[in-house]
């Protein structure tokens, strides 16, 4: 692998999105890539640019796509192409959920999965307060234990490769309702840099080059508030 593509919704300026919140999960894969030991070139480009679509990725291309946005080019196939394409269409998605037996609805909560080679790491459930996301948020662990399952029969069902996911619900009490799911580290996961180690960019960077991950730690001593359900 020589270049690494990492692909977003709109502009793209001297390698950065242009949006702040784009902006802010772009520098953090950039730097979960310049920290591991791996050297690649790093290339931003947005998902409507004629040189996605033009480009065939495959072998030869020693390309690696890391598509963070859902919104790609229907012809563009790589490892997880089919995931994202489902995650698109959140009707059917959610459809799709409730034949596995859970409720579906709106939510502002996640669920951040670390599905490594090895199987599955959870992380802490990040919510939104004043428009700014928060990890780690306390819940029951009987509403975590349901939230876990629900989540690895979600992956499971769309045969999801490893990645770091975020898993979008809404609960009261102990009634969840799943979302939607997002097949990598989106806005809300800019809430794990600093708090979580590693940070959910560097879990996804691991995920896609099959490196070894064991756990995941929450810095100790925080203030974080308390959103009820």
């Amino acid at each position: 692998m020589a270049e690494v593509w990492i692909i977003v919704d709109g502009l793209v300026d001297a390698q950065v999105a242009s949006t702040s919140t784009t902006n802010k999960m772009v520098q953090a894969q950039e730097q979960a890539i310049a920290r591991s030991a791996i050297s690649v070139n790093v290339q931003v480009v947005a998902a409507t640019s004629d040189r996605l679509t033009k480009t065939k990725f495959n072998d030869k291309e020693n390309i690696l796509l890391c598509p963070l946005t859902l919104n790609l080019p229907d012809n563009i196939q790589f490892p997880g192409s089919a995931v994202y394409q489902a995650c698109r269409d959140v009707t059917k998605l959610r459809d799709r959920i409730q034949e596995l037996g859970y409720a579906t609805g709106d939510g502002n909560f996640w669920l951040p999965i670390v599905l490594t080679a090895k199987g599955p790491l959870y992380a802490e459930v990040i919510g939104l307060k004043d428009n700014e996301y928060y990890q780690p948020i306390h819940v029951g662990d009987e509403v975590r234990q349901v939230l876990y399952q629900m989540g690895w029969k979600v992956l499971r069902s769309l045969n999801a490769p490893p990645a770091t996911y975020l898993m979008q619900f809404g609960f009261e009490g102990k009634d969840i309702y799943f979302d939607r799911l997002l097949p990598f580290p989106g806005e809300a996961a800019t809430a794990s840099i600093g708090i979580q180690s590693p940070d959910l960019f560097a879990c996804h960077w691991h995920c896609l080059m099959g490196l070894p991950l064991f756990e995941l730690s929450i810095a100790g001593d925080l203030n974080q508030p308390e959103i009820p359900p």
